[in-house]
Order: structure tokens, then sequence, then C-alpha cells
């Protein structure tokens, strides 16, 4: 029995090498081979599958460590279909001359003066927002109070908003300053931000305070996610975040912006007067001291934007984000 089956395998076997296209094969089995060309093309033969074995592991290992492909298919993308980027203020004034004068608490901080409890405690407040270079380290116990008690004091030493923000226009229309620019609270002390989702929506609760900073009443719908666009089905430009509709500096937005020079600091700051402008993706915390566009006083700066997208085929959505 078991010798048939061998013969029938045998059998099956020298008719598979006389009849496959694969090449050099059906010289295994011809019985009018030399035993040596036999050896030949047996070697041969194991050295092309042991090669097609090899390479097949190496692309397999490179698929595995590099699964995406990463391909550039530039085409142009309409600018209606994108969210203009938010704009981010920051004035460079931390605290007004005319309410604290860092300078002169500073001199006499440096030449080892006695200072009031309430010097004290503006001093280690504003030293978070001012460049400490010029200040050792304290010789005395920190005054500085909870979070609620130092972003309190930086609305009440710094510029107010209305002294700010003179005109605003949106789209070439002229709208309130008050209602397109919310406060955020940065590494840079407070700021001001247009075209970013209420900062609840960004931070988790326990991450907001309650005082001043955040304004509760600020409930723009979102209408845009990062992964999907806009609402497809909906072509207002009224979606929020806001949409340009054109290019041009007419159709982005323009700030006038002011501040008084009698109420800089020069210490605070090193000198730097005017203010920082961060323009980043909305929903995104806005970088202050990392990326920046610095306006100085009695100049108008026009900022043109290029963006560019990167989008992910869906088909990757099953990988693990490990991979």
């Amino acid at each position: 029995m078991d010798t048939t089956k061998s013969r029938e395998a045998s059998d099956l076997f020298s008719e598979y090498c006389d009849n496959t296209t694969i090449h050099g094969v059906k010289y295994l089995v011809e019985q009018k081979r030399p035993i040596i060309e036999r050896v030949f093309w047996i070697l041969v033969f194991t050295a092309s599958i042991y090669s097609c074995i090899t390479l097949t592991i190496n692309i397999w290992i490179k698929w595995k460590n590099n699964p995406v492909i990463v391909s550039f298919d530039d085409k142009s993308t309409p600018v209606w279909q994108i969210p203009f980027p938010a704009v981010t203020i920051c004035s460079e004034t931390k605290a007004l001359q005319t309410k604290f004068n860092f300078t002169e608490v500073a001199i006499k901080y440096r030449t080892h003066q006695k200072l009031s409890n309430e010097e004290r405690f503006v001093l280690d407040s504003l030293l978070q927002v001012c460049y400490a270079d010029y200040f050792e380290k304290l010789k005395y116990p920190s005054m500085f109070g909870n979070a609620s008690e130092y972003v309190k004091l930086l609305f009440e030493l710094g510029p107010s908003f209305d002294s700010t923000f003179m005109h605003c226009f949106w789209r070439n229309n002229e709208k309130t300053c008050s209602e397109s620019f919310k406060y955020f609270l940065t590494e840079e002390g407070i700021c001001y931000t247009f075209n970013s989702p209420d900062q609840s929506n960004i931070y988790r609760n326990e991450s907001l305070l309650n005082e001043l900073v955040f304004d509760r009443n600020y409930k723009e719908e979102i209408q845009w996610s990062l992964e999907n666009g806009y609402i497809e089905s909906d072509f207002k430009s009224t979606l929020f975040p806001y949409r340009a509709m054109g290019a041009g500096a007419k159709a982005g937005l323009n700030l006038y912006l002011l501040d008084v020079k009698l109420n800089n600091d020069m210490l605070c700051r090193n000198g730097q007067q005017g203010f920082k402008v961060i323009l980043h993706t909305p929903g995104e915390i806005p970088r202050a001291s990392k990326q920046f566009f610095q306006v100085p006083l009695g100049q108008r700066v026009l900022m043109s934007i290029k963006p560019k997208i990167i989008t992910t085929s869906d088909n990757l959505k099953h990988y693990d984000p490990l991979r």
C-alpha cells in the first residue's frame, strides 16, 4: 500500500515537472539528463527559492516597521474649505506705569531696599510674565498667591481691552472687537484670540479658572472638525470657525491696535514694545513665547498666509496608532 502511494506521488511529481512553466524544473526528472546537470539545476532551484524567501521576508519586515507610505499629490484647495487661522494678540505691556512702576520696584529690590508686602506680591506675580534676567533668586519667601489671584492681578495692572483694540475689520466689514476677540491665558499672560473656540472646548474642566478669564457665555457652535472639515451640505459664510472667501488683505482680518508709549515699562520686557501676534489652528493652544510675529509701535504689518494641508487615507484607520 505504501509502495503504491509512493509510486503515485512520484508519478504525479514527474508529471508536474514535465508540464510546469517554471524554468529548469523539468530537467530534474528527465531520465536522460546527466546526474551532474540534475544536481546543478537542483542547486539553482534551491538558490532561487532561498532568494525569493529572503526578499519577501525583508519586504515584510519593512512593511511591519513602516506600513505607511507618504506621497505628495499636490492639488489646489479652495480657501473657503479651510478655516481662517486663529489670531492671538498679546500686548508687550504687562503692567501700566500709572498702576505699578515695575522699574522703580526692581531698582529698590536690587539696591536691597525694603519692599512692602504689596510690592513683593506684585513683583512676584509680574516675574511670571516679565523677563527675570535682571533678578537674582528672591531672598525672601515668595508672596505669589494662587492662580486666580495671579490672573486677577494681571487684569488689573495690564492695559484694558478697550484701550488696546480700536477698530476690527473682518472681510472688509467692521465688527465689534469685543465680540470678535476673547480672553486667552497664555505663558505670556493675558492675551486675546480671534476665531478660536471657547477654552472650555480646549481644556479639561479641572484646568479651567472660574475668575475673570473664561467667558462662559461665549458658546459658538463649532461646525468644523480637523478630520471632516466643514459641514458639506452648508455653504454659509457664518459657520464657525470663520473662513475667508477669497485672497488678499481685504478678505481677511484687519486690526487697529493702540499702545501708549508712556505706559511701557522698558525693564519688564527688555525694551520690547508693541504686540505679539500668534497664528494657529482653531482649537490649538497658542504658543506665545515660541512662534509669533512681532508688531512694533507706529508701523503697519501685513501678514501673508499660505496654508498647506496634509490628509491621511481612510485605509489607514484600522492600523494601530503605535504602527
